[in-house]
């Protein structure tokens, strides 16, 4: 739950939220459902052999429900509670629709024990999302990160950056998600893959693999002044 916590303190002056729990045990919707900012949406079906399709499902149950109290000039993000972003503010003046670029956190020997935003090693290569779209220009979720929107939206490139926790909160929670995955996930390989990982959370940096970010980004994570490269890395 104390990334829960993390997230709504790091996106303290959005309006409201919006969430689905994925079946949570921890306290997580107790603690979302007294916030005042936030409606939990649903309880997710817990995972079946297609359960990409029901995540997609959840996810846009959520939207809908955001839309129905949102102006159409009003911001949708669509966040994971381990995404944290970054980005240049004039994007959501310029644009209907904004690309970040997503890094992935590791953990290492040097900081295993740290909280997990003090994670300073990411991995180089990055994942370009669509994490916003005002809501007058959102059609549909047709895949688990993929957005559609009406014809005629006018994208940015990326404009921002995404540190993802999603490996990195804590080698015990590294080894949850493992077991939560080979235990849940339909994919036999998917199984496969998470089972392999589990007991082995420590990365051994790689410069040609890794880059730090406060070399990169500064050591204020959360107000970088995004690089002129960015847009085209």
């Amino acid at each position: 739950m104390d990334i829960i916590k993390d997230f709504m303190s790091h996106y303290e002056s959005f309006d409201g939220f919006f969430f689905y729990d994925d079946q949570s045990d921890d306290g997580t919707r107790e603690y979302l459902e007294s916030h005042p900012k936030s409606v939990v949406v649903n309880d997710a079906e817990p995972w079946k052999p297609s359960s990409w399709r029901y995540q997609v499902a959840h996810r846009s149950k959520a939207c809908k429900r955001l839309l129905e109290v949102s102006d159409p000039e009003d911001w949708m993000f669509l966040l994971d509670s381990d995404e944290f972003i970054s980005f240049e503010s004039k994007a959501l003046d310029e644009n209907r629709v904004v690309t970040l670029n997503l890094y992935d956190a590791v953990i290492t020997k040097d900081d295993k024990d740290s909280h997990f935003l003090d994670r300073r090693w990411f991995e180089k290569s990055a994942r370009k999302i669509t994490f916003a779209v005002r809501c007058g220009d959102y059609k549909e979720i047709t895949g688990r990160r993929t957005i559609r929107v009406k014809s005629g939206s006018r994208f940015s490139v990326p404009c921002g950056v995404v540190r993802h926790f999603g490996r990195a909160r804590s080698l015990e929670k590294f080894d949850e998600k493992c077991d939560y995955y080979v235990k849940h996930a339909g994919l036999d390989s998917y199984k496969r893959k998470w089972g392999a990982r589990k007991g082995n959370g420590v990365t051994e940096i790689n410069l040609n693999k890794h880059f730090n970010w406060n070399e990169v980004y500064g050591s204020d994570a959360d107000n970088v002044e995004i690089r002129k490269n960015e847009e085209s890395s």
